[in-house]
């Protein structure tokens, strides 16, 4: 069992070594902007994801489910009316 024990020492001890002491970190080529140039032209502003949904998708079906879905969610429900009465005091 001990000897078990320092075998798994001495391999960990000189596995952590691998690298050497020669080591050097490669070098990363860092880019001036994150994700866009500072500042953004007015066409380029506007995004995809600043719409509201009902403006991507004009899909009558959709937005009568989503209505009733609303409307149904009893879940919902049953939270605002946990809370609600917690606001009022």
């Amino acid at each position: 069992m001990r000897l078990r024990i320092l075998c798994v020492l001495i391999t960990a001890l000189l596995t952590g070594c691998v690298v050497g002491p020669n080591y050097k970190r490669p070098s990363v080529a860092i880019p001036s902007t994150f994700r866009a140039p500072d500042p953004l032209p007015a066409a380029q502003a506007a995004s995809f994801a600043d719409l509201k949904w009902f403006e991507v998708f004009k899909d009558d079906q959709l937005q009568q489910l989503v209505r009733t879905a609303l409307v149904q969610n009893y879940d919902l429900r049953d939270a605002v009316a946990r809370v609600k009465p917690r606001m009022q005091t």
